[in-house]
């Protein structure tokens, strides 16, 4: 899939692998189409600059 628009939503925690994560990596994510055609795991990604906005919690 190519130049759509999502929303991702995934966790990082370095004290949760195979818990939340895979037991390698820190991130799990999910990632949904804004036209609600594909959902799922988000393996890898790359954005063009300027192209992304980032929301983090700060509990």
């Amino acid at each position: 899939m190519v130049n759509r628009e999502v929303d991702i939503v995934g966790f990082f925690s370095t004290a949760h692998q195979t818990v939340f994560t895979h037991k390698d990596s820190y991130l799990h994510m999910h990632l949904l189409t804004k036209d609600k055609y594909a959902m799922g795991h988000l393996d890898e990604l790359q954005f063009e600059q300027g192209a992304m906005k980032l929301y983090l919690s700060l509990d």
